[in-house]
């Protein structure tokens, strides 16, 4: 009875440790601003996109919010690291910054944004997952 008890503890501390070192993700290969909590990522002003393609190296999104009484910034930004994948996928994620507009006017507008930066593959194809679309960047 003594034997069993001990190899039942001997394999129950076995798969402890096993089941800790799966747990553990290697964190290895991240970019440094995905593993730095100090900085968070800015609050979005509401907004919503209406239509969002991708057309050359740009991203082209139709987009409605309100205001009219001050100037509004949106900018185009990885939402988590790459994903390791072929072709690899970048999460993306599109920012408002209504500077304090008060106004309730609703505008509607079609702003392009850069793609440069999420060429990430030899073979001349990103995955982008904008909001809820899965968008395939094509470049040369």
């Amino acid at each position: 009875m003594g034997i069993r008890r001990t190899r039942l503890k001997s394999h129950l501390f076995i798969a402890a440790g096993i089941v800790a070192a799966v747990a553990c993700q290697d964190q290895r290969g991240l970019p440094k601003e995905a593993l730095d909590w100090s900085n968070p990522r800015p609050v979005s002003d509401p907004f919503e996109v209406r239509h969002a393609a991708i057309e050359g190296d740009s991203l082209v999104v139709h987009l409605t919010y309100s205001g009219g009484c001050a100037e509004h910034q949106f900018e185009l930004q990885a939402n988590g690291p790459q994903l390791r994948s072929l072709p690899p996928k970048q999460p993306i994620a599109l920012f408002h910054q209504a500077n304090g507009d008060p106004c309730r006017a609703h505008i509607e507008e079609t702003r392009s944004f850069g793609l440069h930066p999420y060429r990430m593959s030899p073979n001349g194809i990103t995955v982008l997952l904008f909001n809820d679309t899965t968008l395939m960047y094509r470049y040369e």
